[in-house]
């Protein structure tokens, strides 16, 4: 399988994600939070030039651009360098057994596997988005709006009469996404 936005093969052990496509992880971050010249705000949306550091393949921008992401959300302020030790390997250790995982599953929602449970707030690596169903079974008599974080649901946030109402209940700044094939029937838009 080949990843659709750099083009390089998706090895085995290598995370991917299917939005609409095959994509490695770091090439997914990389199209939601820009290159690494957007994130630091030299890009052309605030009148640079800067885009992808030079001299890197579009696997290797996406990379940089994803630990760059990863380390903002962090909020770690040292300068940045894409062999920075304090971004790879990221971790988390639970508060409960004290043991560390490197697992990226258990550092975004904040789980332990020794535990067996989420102890940890997690590092929130993925943004929060929010989807707005049509009157599904446990809401059958409105609109409801739903905040997800990864493939965890955090929960709703409201109901509405309407879907215009449900999109007033939204956070400012959001963005439409397209529904994606296989969406459960309910699901009207998801936000981000």
């Amino acid at each position: 399988m080949t990843c659709d936005h750099c083009d390089e093969e998706i090895l085995p052990g290598e995370r991917a994600d299917i939005v609409k496509g095959h994509f490695h992880q770091e090439c997914l971050v990389r199209m939601f939070a820009g290159s690494v010249g957007h994130q630091n705000k030299r890009c052309s949306c605030y009148g640079g030039t800067e885009e992808d550091p030079p001299g890197m393949t579009k696997r290797q921008a996406a990379q940089a651009a994803a630990a760059l992401h990863r380390k903002t959300l962090f909020r770690d302020k040292h300068s940045f360098s894409i062999t920075d030790p304090d971004i790879q390997p990221f971790s988390i250790t639970c508060p409960v057994c004290h043991r560390t995982s490197h697992n990226a599953n258990d550092v975004i929602y904040g789980y332990c596997g020794a535990c067996h449970d989420y102890t940890s707030p997690g590092a929130g690596v993925w943004p929060d988005y929010y989807v707005i169903y049509d009157h599904p079974q446990d809401y059958a008599d409105a609109f409801v709006v739903v905040r997800w974080r990864g493939h965890r649901r955090i929960g709703p946030i409201g109901t509405a009469p309407t879907l215009d109402a449900a999109r007033k209940l939204l956070p400012t700044g959001m963005a439409c996404l397209d529904r994606f094939y296989g969406d459960d029937p309910a699901i009207v838009e998801c936000w981000l």
